[in-house]
């Protein structure tokens, strides 16, 4: 789903830098204007909103993770979004990461499939800090006018456990 969610990005004005481990699959991006990064290095260092959109948590762990991974460069303050649906052990250690790091880590699975991405018609389940989410996505880039119509936010209670925070509807 990245593909089309970075294509409306484009389309709502917002300027893309992209790797992927397959160049010919973002042609469609570059055509559109999206400046590809040869590597994450320089990928985190040009960007202040980061998306991953990976097939699993083994691909998040080592795109975050790895020696020349994002974590590596990413600007303090940054942002990283994560689309993919992770394993839910994953999500502590991108937390820890981010207060390390000092960048702030929402995980933001989407749901509605390809074809209402390509649309801009997405739910996104949005897990993280209240603070950061109203931060990052209304008011830095405007996620929620290009791909979403409803978003949920999720916020740990005093056990550990996710609670609904906040909810945007369409």
């Amino acid at each position: 789903m990245g593909n089309p969610i970075a294509s409306n990005l484009i389309k709502g004005g917002h300027k893309l830098f992209i790797n992927d481990l397959n160049k010919k699959s973002s042609e469609s991006l570059l055509n559109q204007g999206a400046v590809w990064c040869e590597s994450l290095v320089e990928l985190a260092r040009q960007s202040q909103v980061i998306f991953l959109s990976l097939p699993s948590h083994i691909e998040v762990s080592a795109v975050c993770f790895a020696e020349n991974g994002i974590l590596s460069s990413i600007r303090k303050s940054a942002f990283l979004i994560d689309l993919t649906t992770i394993s839910v052990g994953l999500i502590p250690k991108l937390e820890d990461a981010g207060r390390k790091y000092e960048f702030c880590y929402l995980a933001s699975p989407v749901s509605q499939g390809v074809d209402n991405a390509r649309i801009g018609k997405l739910s996104v389940f949005v897990g993280g800090k209240e603070d950061d989410y109203v931060q990052c996505l209304p008011t830095r880039i405007q996620l929620r006018s290009a791909t979403v119509n409803e978003v949920l936010v999720l916020e740990k209670n005093s056990w550990g456990v996710r609670k609904p925070k906040v909810f945007l509807g369409r």
